[in-house]
């Protein structure tokens, strides 16, 4: 529900850690985001697949400062 209120407007982001490479729990909440116009990203800004976690964001300017909070808990 929390990833279709950013879709909706309602959030500002969604952030999940794991890895979603086969995960269908995530997968129509993420296509409504997508067509909603939201940003989707693993948590080094790379498409959803390329690497770990989940970040959906109403807009760019969101989904940078998301990046920022999540960069300093990442270990190498």
């Amino acid at each position: 529900m929390a990833v279709a209120w950013v879709a909706a407007g309602r959030r500002a982001a969604y952030v999940a850690d794991g890895h979603f490479r086969d995960s269908v729990h995530l997968a129509a909440g993420i296509a409504l985001c997508a067509a909603a116009g939201c940003v989707v990203s693993d948590f080094d800004g790379n498409p959803l697949h390329a690497g770990r976690g989940l970040i959906i964001s109403a807009d760019q300017a969101t989904h940078h400062r998301m990046l920022a909070l999540v960069e300093p808990h990442l270990s190498a």
